[in-house]
């Protein structure tokens, strides 16, 4: 799971005034300084202040039903977190100050929570389990049961308090659930392993990895396309079908499935054994059609070698493509849609985050019909790794795509 969808302790750095609101201001959290980077946050002026420890909760975080949370309000969809412009100033995500956490450690590091309905205070059993209190935090801190501050920072609080990321519901209409349709658990009966088809890379944002890339690297940017992560595979002699590592019967209904029959791909991909071919199912999926109406297709965005476990450079990935693709074509015949490939946008050197943001929006170039663009994925010509962030791939999620509010259907 990629840190967008978890929460954290971060600590305030900086605090601007909104130049359009005389009781909000803004911060800017996990940033490492430079222009572009870090999430941009709006708050009350009196909330927070440099140096404190708060929460931090990303857009698209749903908050546990709590009495900390009451303030948006009681249903699921009012305590998802979205980006929103306030009072014309673009804000991604929520803070809480940790003052209004249930939030107690130990310095033997994280022993067991059980949080109260007083949602302020938390009953904490050390990992001895001699001693139980209850308490807030700073009255926690002030008798000394707890670390310094700086102990809870990056403190992940997304499984402790219960919050999830929020999913939106696949449009299509054929469902993945029924007879035939269940899904196929992995590495049981049917022996799908991770190595047999590994689920896709968790793409991390370049708000929080803006130096990932060098100065002057070559990178290709792709437009990255709204709708549903698919994965498939031909090996063992049996085609696998599926998204995010989970997989259903190739046979069955629903919308994976469904693509495979469409392009073919049991046989395209019996001719690639081992290659797993991993795209974004689009059109009647989500909220943006594409133009599409009602109908589905398959963009490409890499392929794996599943026998090395890598993924192929980017101009073999396309030449890949093109061989499947040859295939497909000779099995259907002039009237068989091909499988798309995500539009590259950009070629050339990494100029940092700031300078490429702006590609992150405008009109989508895929499709048949006028839709805005979600982002861009960054990647560099090689494949390459990262110090602490691993496959070396990026997003940029455009700000119009984040506060559209699920408006037009196009």
């Amino acid at each position: 799971m990629s840190s967008d969808s978890r929460a954290t302790i971060v600590q305030i750095t900086n605090k601007t005034p909104h130049p359009n609101a005389d009781t909000l201001s803004i911060v800017n959290v996990l940033g490492d300084g430079s222009e572009g980077s870090g999430y941009p946050v709006v708050v009350k002026t009196s909330a927070v202040q440099i140096g404190d420890l708060a929460l931090y909760v990303p857009v698209d975080m749903v908050c546990p039903d709590r009495p900390c949370f009451a303030f948006l309000g009681g249903r699921e969809k009012d305590r998802r977190i979205e980006a929103k412009r306030l009072r014309g100033i673009f804000s991604m995500g929520l803070i809480i100050p940790a003052r209004d956490l249930p939030i107690v450690m130990l310095e033997q590091d994280l022993p067991k929570f059980v949080s109260q309905d007083d949602f302020k205070t938390l009953v904490l059993i050390p990992a001895t389990g001699a001693e139980v209190w209850s308490a807030p935090i700073l009255a926690a801190r002030a008798e000394g049961k707890v670390s310094d501050r700086g102990h809870f920072l990056g403190m992940d609080l997304t499984d402790i308090l219960g919050f999830t990321k929020y999913e939106p519901p696949i449009q299509y209409a054929r469902s993945m659930t029924g007879p035939g349709g269940k899904y196929i658990p992995g590495d049981t009966e049917f022996g799908i392993s991770s190595t047999i088809c590994p689920k896709y890379t968790d793409i991390e944002n370049a708000r929080r990895w803006p130096t990932a890339f060098y100065e002057g690297e070559t990178v290709i940017m792709t437009e990255k396309v709204h709708g549903a992560n698919a994965q498939f595979v031909f090996s063992d002699d049996r085609m696998i079908v599926g998204s995010h590592g989970r997989f259903v019967f190739p046979d069955s209904a629903g919308l994976w499935p469904d693509l495979a029959r469409k392009y073919k791909l049991a046989d395209v991909l019996r001719q690639f054994p081992g290659m797993a071919l991993y795209g974004e199912a689009f059109g009647y999926v989500q909220d943006l059609r594409y133009g599409l109406g009602t109908d589905v297709a398959l963009s490409a965005f890499d392929i794996m070698d599943t026998s090395e476990g890598k993924y192929l450079d980017h101009d073999a990935f396309v030449s890949m493509l093109d061989a499947m693709n040859d295939v497909l074509a000779t099995l259907g015949g002039p009237d068989q849609p091909l499988v798309l490939r995500v539009p590259v946008l950009y070629r050339g050197p990494w100029l940092g985050l700031a300078a490429h943001k702006a590609l992150a929006e405008g009109q989508s170039v895929i499709g048949i019909g006028t839709c805005i663009r979600e982002g861009v994925v960054v990647r560099p010509e090689r494949e390459r790794v990262t110090h602490g962030l691993g496959r070396t791939i990026l997003k940029i999620v455009g700000e119009t795509y984040l506060t559209r509010y699920h408006k037009a259907r196009v």
